[in-house]
């Protein structure tokens, strides 16, 4: 199986910060503004998630943070959005979270044909 490489432009990119560092997530949102709400009303412990895997699964280096240097990460949306989906399952998060995650990553799929990639390791997406 081959996972198609995109690398869009970074005026797409939406910012985020979490507990200590940015992390660009481009999540092909038109409406950067409304993500930014829905994605800072969630438990910490899922953003925090979110920049992990970003780190971990980063395609380049797209940037830098200007107050505090710190590179900012591009990585695989479908990817992140089944990693993300899958982990918020584990935690348990409330029906009405889980909502504003999807409405979050609405533009764009859960992973590839059923698959997702997290830190070099082909991880099956279960249904259910």
């Amino acid at each position: 199986m081959t996972i198609k490489k995109s690398y869009p432009a970074l005026e797409s990119a939406l910012f985020l910060r979490g507990e200590s560092k940015q992390i660009a997530l481009n999540l092909g949102s038109k409406d950067k503004e409304k993500v930014m709400r829905k994605l800072e009303s969630l438990p910490k412990e899922i953003v925090v998630e979110m920049e992990k895997f970003v780190e971990r699964n980063s395609l380049a280096v797209v940037g830098a943070c200007l107050v505090d240097g710190m590179p900012l990460h591009k990585c695989c949306r479908e990817c992140l959005k089944a990693h993300t989906l899958l982990k918020a399952r584990e935690m348990c998060l409330e029906q009405e979270k889980m909502e504003l995650l999807n409405e979050a990553f609405a533009e764009c799929g859960i992973g590839h044909e059923g698959f997702y990639i997290n830190n070099g390791e082909l991880v099956k997406i279960y249904s259910g």
